[in-house]
């Protein structure tokens, strides 16, 4: 009953919105998933289902996408450090508009392309309290072993580097990818694997 009192809140700029999109919208008909007309339809889509089988085609609104009357910008406010197979980090968010907002911050990984995995996948997303313009908030992320495990043979790759970065949807991320790990159980330590491979990530 409250519906048509939320959408005037919202469009008058009485409440900024600071929801996010759980699906990617095609930017046309041609670029959704086929509609199955058959009477046995078969799931084919594997780890791309939904959003990530979108990654990489022009899309209107992607996944994680949200409207705000303000703006924010990022900055790592504590670099990525590790404990056994997780990771920790936190990232300073900065209304840099002239309205009171929140912002949703998203943090995705993305596997080489070997791993067979989708090219980003979210693993959290923390929201901030309302801030006023130019108030600064910092969001803590730990990824737990889990977090960063995937499928994986390690008996033919015993490593497998993982990137990770924070945006405030899963295209705007992709400028900031700025870690690596490997698996738990995998082959090499992970600072074993930071060494051998961090020269490939500027």
């Amino acid at each position: 009953q409250a519906t048509g009192d939320a959408f005037a809140d919202v469009l008058f700029g009485d409440v900024n919105p600071s929801g996010r999109l759980p699906v990617t919208f095609p930017a046309s008909a041609d670029e959704a998933v086929p509609i199955c007309t058959e009477a046995q339809c078969y799931f084919t889509d594997g780890l791309y289902v939904g959003w990530r089988n979108l990654i990489g085609r022009p899309v209107a609104f992607p996944f994680g996408h949200g409207l705000s009357y303000t703006s924010f910008a990022y900055a790592w406010a504590r670099r990525p450090s590790y404990a056994g197979a997780g990771a920790s980090m936190s990232v300073s968010v900065q209304n840099t508009g002239g309205r009171y907002g929140r912002e949703v911050v998203q943090l995705y990984l993305r596997y080489p392309a070997y791993a067979s995995e989708p090219p980003r996948v979210l693993r959290g997303f923390r929201r901030t309290a309302l801030l006023a313009p130019g108030q600064s908030e910092t969001v803590e992320f730990d990824l737990r072993a889990g977090d960063m495990s995937i499928r994986w043979d390690c008996e033919s790759n015993p490593m497998c580097e993982a990137r990770t970065c924070y945006g405030d949807d899963c295209y705007t991320c992709e400028e900031r990818m700025l870690w690596l790990t490997t698996p738990p159980g995998g082959g090499m330590s992970l600072e074993q694997a930071r060494r051998q491979i961090v020269s490939e990530f500027p």
